[in-house]
C-alpha cells in the first residue's frame, strides 16, 4: 500500500480523491474523512462493502492527499484569552 496511507493507519485524518470523471467533467474531487484510511480506500474503490454512493458513479483514479488530523489544545489560564490550536 502506499507509504502515507500506511502512516496514518488508525489516525484520524482527511482525506482527497481524484475520481474518473463523465461527459460533463474530466474528473471530480471528493474529500472525507476517516480513521481507518485503509478500509475507506477499500470501500471506495468497490472491494469491500460500503463506499459512497458517489465514488461508485465515479471510482477514484488516484489518492490526491492524506492530512493527519490531530488537534493538540493547550490550556491557557487566563479564561479571556482563546484557546490555541496546534497541528
Amino acid at each position: 500500500m502506499d507509504p502515507v496511507v500506511d502512516k496514518v493507519k488508525g489516525t484520524p485524518c482527511a482525506y482527497v480523491l481524484e475520481l474518473q470523471g463523465d461527459d460533463k467533467k474530466p474528473f471530480y474531487v471528493y474529500t472525507g474523512s476517516t480513521s481507518d484510511i485503509q478500509t475507506r480506500m477499500a470501500q471506495h474503490t468497490g472491494a469491500i462493502a460500503g463506499g459512497a454512493k458517489w465514488t461508485a458513479l465515479h471510482p477514484p483514479t488516484r489518492l490526491l492527499d492524506v492530512v493527519p488530523c490531530t488537534l493538540s489544545l493547550i490550556h491557557i489560564s487566563e479564561p479571556t484569552r482563546p484557546l490555541y490550536i496546534s497541528y
